[in-house]
């Protein structure tokens, strides 16, 4: 998506998956297209300096992801007209308007379906759109806006902007150093940077591989996101958790006197502490999953993006349930599942149920208590599943 630069040296790895499946898009079946594996290693590497776990440099994956982000990747919800799409809209643009500076031209680099583009055009913004592709231009139409089909930085954007905009763009971003420093060249003296990137913390504490995607180079918290951006000349003006979804939203300024922060003993170590526990995580899952098919219990997981990085490549024996319409019926590589949709889960309930979204796990239980043939249901959340507590007492609870 942008120009790469040298990496400032060798980084030692803090964490190494040998294969871990390869998700770009949604599938109609249990592989990926020809041409590209099912699975891929995956290696975090721990930056002391920033106190920031990223994936270092591969060239075979970049091309990969490169051309799947150009042909259309779609792997969360996407911001549009449903429920969940508006939802995120609308809490990102309450950030914006309380945060963004009095300038009526933008930028917004990763447009996605246009929804946003769209909201950002009726809140009287100028909008200039950015997105690698064509895969959405049904959705640039349907919405009645105008988008870049290239990426950032773009030979076809003109002029400074008062505003830019990019929700779930950085963690894309293999090397940040170039990203921010176009983006400074593309703002006004006085211009606001404003991201939304996901909030890696909770899981990075917990040991919580369902962050990891080979599409996410970077891997977020409060205090990394702060000082990666210090290092790139940005001050973080405002910074501060989502009201709907497990994201950070950070309103930044480039400045020419911004010091550097330095990260704490104590989060080096819990970074240190985050790949042992991965690979310990990964290793009790298989073994509750080997003992549930000794026993002929059926697993259900809720939310199954969040189970990919966790589950043994081609675990079979499972089902997978999610709410979003896009994914119904839909696989991810390696996994015979097709995704089920809460109608299916209540018509043909599962022994046991993990719901591993830690933004929404007790809102979806929630939900599925109120349907009669899952009252009796045995449910357990991430923490239950994850962080070493127990399942529910009971039934309904």
């Amino acid at each position: 998506m942008i120009v790469m630069s040298k990496p400032e040296g060798p980084m030692p790895l803090a964490l190494e998956i040998e294969a871990m499946p390869f998700v770009v898009r949604l599938l109609d079946g249990p592989d990926n297209p020809a041409g590209i594996p099912n699975t891929y290693p995956f290696r975090l590497a721990l930056d002391a300096a920033r106190g920031h776990l990223y994936q270092p440099d591969d060239p075979a994956l970049a091309a990969m992801l490169d051309a799947a982000y150009r042909t259309g990747s779609l792997l969360g919800t996407a911001m549009d007209d449903t429920a969940s799409g508006d939802a995120y809209a609308n809490d990102f643009l309450r950030f914006i308007r309380a945060n963004a500076p009095r300038s009526d031209k933008c930028l917004e680099i990763g447009a996605g379906r246009g929804f946003l583009t769209r909201r950002l055009i009726d809140a009287g913004l100028v909008v200039d759109a950015l997105e690698p592709g064509v895969a959405n231009a049904p959705h640039w139409r349907r919405h009645g806006v105008n988008v870049i089909a290239d990426s950032f930085p773009s030979a076809k954007l003109s002029g400074e902007y008062g505003l830019i905009v990019a929700y779930a763009v950085l963690e894309h971003i293999a090397h940040l150093g170039p990203f921010f420093a176009a983006c400074r060249r593309q703002l006004s003296p006085d211009g606001q940077l404003i991201l939304a990137v996901p909030d890696c913390g909770p899981c990075l504490e917990a040991g919580d591989p369902s962050i990891l995607l080979h599409e996410h180079y970077h891997y977020f918290t409060e205090g990394s996101l702060t000082r990666c951006l210090e290092r790139a000349g940005f001050r973080a003006v405002k910074l501060e958790r989502a009201g709907y979804g497990g994201v950070l939203y950070c309103a930044a300024q480039a400045k020419s006197d911004v010091g550097a922060g330095t990260p704490d003993a104590e989060e080096i170590e819990m970074l240190r502490a985050f790949g042992p526990l991965v690979l310990r995580q990964r290793a009790r899952i298989a073994e509750k999953l080997a003992a549930a098919r000794a026993a002929g219990t059926a697993i259900g997981i809720y939310c199954p993006n969040r189970a990919i990085s966790l589950l043994p490549p081609g675990a079979s024996g499972l089902r997978f349930f999610d709410d979003d319409p896009d994914l119904y019926r839909k696989h991810y590589p390696t996994f015979p599942a097709a995704i089920e949709n809460r109608a299916d889960l209540a018509a043909r309930p599962v022994d046991e149920l993990w719901i591993l979204s830690r933004s929404f796990g007790a809102r979806i239980r929630d939900r599925l208590r109120q349907e009669p043939s899952l009252k009796q249901l045995e449910i357990k959340l991430a923490e239950h599943i994850l962080d070493g507590a127990g399942g529910e007492p009971g039934a309904g609870a």
